[in-house]
């Protein structure tokens, strides 16, 4: 039994475009781990808070536990709210761990960085809905 080459050419696709599918799946989940979460914060930081290696370790640490307890508390159940109740506590921890790592300094421009990140969130939400 004989195919037809037309039909050969699109199982061949079929497959590339299956083994694609499955690459950009992977790529997606990767970059969105916790590790690479809380490695890109911590790279951001280093950057704007000039820290020392001791310091980039700690903080990349405290980044990578609440990058976790983030991830976990999505996938729970609840409502929306709760889980960003959740959230909002871990941060206020995060923010009490980061403050005995950072300079005071450090800390004050820290601040104001996840100020600006919280503004621009929330610009986002009000683009996004706007539409």
């Amino acid at each position: 039994m004989k195919f037809s080459t037309g039909l050969k050419r699109a199982g061949v696709m079929l497959a590339l475009s299956f083994v694609i599918m499955q690459a950009s799946a992977q790529k997606d989940s990767t970059a969105h781990s916790p590790e690479s979460r809380a490695k890109g914060i911590t790279d951001k930081m280093k950057t704007e808070l000039t820290l020392s290696d001791d310091q980039y370790n700690k903080v990349y640490d405290i980044n990578l536990k609440y990058a976790q307890k983030n991830t976990e508390a999505l996938k729970e159940e609840g409502t929306r709210l709760a889980k960003l109740k959740t959230m909002k506590a871990d941060n206020a921890e995060k923010s009490k761990e980061l403050k005995a790592v950072l300079t005071e300094e450090q800390f004050e421009k820290y601040k104001s960085m996840r100020k600006e990140a919280k503004t621009g969130m929330k610009q986002k939400y009000k683009d996004r809905n706007n539409r």
